[in-house]
Order: structure tokens, then sequence, then C-alpha cells
């Protein structure tokens, strides 16, 4: 996510981690953490993270599949339309250090291609992670 589309915007958002990754679907990913935009860090006084989701694909999705420090906590199913809106709160944090990202499947599969051949067939994405600091 640039503020402009320049090549100095674009880097800035690429080193700020304003992006998100796909297996070559066609897919938009917002991501937040108590408000807090996708490749950013903040802190936490409670023991709870609040957690956005905004997907639009251009197949149905499928799932959004939350991960945590490395494990998945919980999955959401779409409804069978193309756009998916989540709101989670993750409670009972203790103090420490927490990374979100999100992994979201939309309708198809990902052809098993060799190198990078037909890439842009897949059906998968993934947030950039956001890291949390409970206090």
């Amino acid at each position: 996510y640039a503020e402009e589309l320049i090549d100095k915007s674009i880097l800035d958002a690429i080193r700020a981690h304003r992006v998100f990754a796909t297996s070559g679907s066609k897919m938009i990913v917002e991501s937040r953490v108590n408000g807090e935009f996708m490749g950013t860090e903040s802190t936490s006084n409670g023991d709870s993270a609040e957690l956005e989701l905004k997907v639009i694909g251009t197949s149905p999705i499928v799932e959004a599949t939350l991960v945590r420090s490395g494990k998945l906590i919980k999955t959401f199913t779409g409804d069978g339309s193309h756009s998916l809106n989540i709101q989670h709160i993750d409670r009972g944090l203790a103090k420490g250090t927490y990374w979100y990202y999100w992994r979201i499947t939309q309708e198809g599969i990902s052809p098993p291609y060799r190198g990078n051949a037909k890439v842009a067939r897949g059906n998968l994405a993934w947030s950039s992670p956001a890291w949390l600091i409970v206090e």
C-alpha cells in the first residue's frame, strides 16, 4: 500500500511491509492489529488483540486462517461471495511479543507447474505480518 504511485512511495511501502503476497491469484488484502496496518509493530497494555481482515477476490473466498506466532489459531469460512470482512478478538495473551498474519484461500486450485510457468493461476494469498507487544 503506497501513498503515491511513484518509485519512492512504492519502495517505502515495501520496506514498511505494507504488502501482501499471492500465489498468482488476483486479490486485495488488508489486515490490521489493534487498528495498526499490516507490517507494523504496536503495543498493548491489555491481554487481547483486535484483528481485522478485508479481502476482495476474483472468485468466491473459501476461508481465511489467522496465524499467531506460527500457530493456526482460527479459521473463518467464506459465505460464497468474492469478499470477506472479519473482526476477531484474540484473548488471554500473556506478556510478550506476538506476530499475526492471515492466509486466504479463494475458490480454485494452485496447479503444480514447474518453475515460474503460469504463476497467475493460484488461489492463495497471505497478509504481511504485524507485531504486537503485550506489556
